[in-house]
């Protein structure tokens, strides 16, 4: 049996119905001649001339239209409860992306779900504009890209002077298996410079399978104090998870050697101008730019903010280890009863 559509009373049928009031018509004759349920005329005077009020057609189909409008809004991000989720791991001190957020929310709550897609509409809707939420995330645009199929190519990077590394192992004679990252205690290496008045620089060493970030800041730009740094940040770690380190061709890994005597680790060079071979640390180095940006003078930035950023990057939820974060998976790679010799 077909179910009957059900139509709501239209200001026409509000207006017949005061004219049959009028006439002192009973509720079940006003039925009859709108072809309507009784029921349907009994509930329009309950809602719409109760405590001894007119019944006036246009106020009560006004009422009508705003309770209509009411129960058809939609709630902001499925509910209150991930909306709040939302809002609290968008702004400081999480500054999540909306895809992090939507990876992680699963893992948190699993019967929960949303898209990034939805995040990033709910930012840029006009219900949150006011909220600007838009400046919590990593490029702080007001106004949202339009999504293209690629773009206009560049101009290409201009190439400076290769350094001659003294005793260089080239990354062709790496372990093929370290392109796996199934292990860990294979790293990355490189320097986030600032501007051109900045006489320091910040070390970024990260670990490949676990991504977990080592920043040190560096007080000169010379070869020796970057090889003190890298070495001081992973003699923490212990030796079996001290294996390689990938860096590319920059004078400032020339000490490399010295690296290997006092830690261990077999350092290997990129191909020149190969930035992706060390994909890890460029894309942290990315990330951290949100906080140290280009052009940035790195000698004002002191050592607790420093440490908060390398804090905050290593607990963030990452797509690549499934929105677990680089500390999360680098217990896993250190097992329980290394933890603290970690920390």
């Amino acid at each position: 049996m077909q179910r009957r559509k059900f139509n709501h009373l239209s200001l026409e049928e509000r207006e017949r119905i005061l004219g049959f009031q009028m006439a002192e018509y009973s509720m079940r004759q006003m039925a009859k001649a709108l072809g309507r349920d009784v029921g349907t005329i009994s509930r329009e005077f309950k809602r719409n001339a109760k405590y001894d009020f007119e019944y006036i057609p246009c106020r009560a189909h006004r009422i009508y239209c705003e309770r209509s409008s009411e129960q058809r809004r939609k709630a902001p991000l499925k509910s209150p409860a991930i909306l709040l989720y939302v809002r609290e791991h968008l702004r400081p001190p999480f500054l999540w992306s909306p895809e992090r957020i939507s990876g992680r929310l699963k893992i948190d709550y699993p019967n929960w779900s949303i898209t990034p897609e939805t995040i990033y509409n709910y930012i840029y809707s006009k219900e949150s504009k006011k909220d600007e939420l838009w400046q919590y995330l990593p490029k702080q645009r007001k106004k949202r890209r339009k999504q293209t199929l690629g773009g206009k190519q560049r101009g290409e990077r201009r190439q400076t002077k290769l350094s001659r590394i003294k005793n260089a192992v080239p990354i062709t004679k790496r372990p093929r298996y370290v392109e796996k990252r199934k292990s860990g205690g294979h790293f990355e290496t490189d320097n986030a410079e600032g501007n051109k008045q900045s006489k320091s620089s910040l070390s970024v060493t990260v670990e490949r399978c676990s991504r977990k970030m080592f920043l040190s800041k560096l007080t000169d730009k010379r070869a020796q104090t970057k090889a003190e740094a890298v070495k001081d940040r992973l003699l923490c770690l212990p030796s079996e998870i001290r294996k390689t380190i990938t860096a590319d061709n920059g004078s400032e890994n020339t000490k490399h050697e010295y690296i290997t005597k006092e830690t261990g680790i077999k350092v290997f060079f990129c191909t020149p101008y190969h930035s992706w071979e060390k994909g890890s640390v460029e894309n942290a180095i990315g990330v951290i730019r949100r906080f140290v940006p280009k052009g940035s003078n790195i000698d004002e930035i002191t050592e607790e903010e420093i440490e908060w950023v390398e804090n905050w990057y290593n607990n963030l939820p990452m797509k690549c280890l499934m929105y677990k974060t680089p500390n999360e998976k680098m217990q896993e790679l250190l097992g329980k009863k290394q933890i603290k010799s970690f920390n």
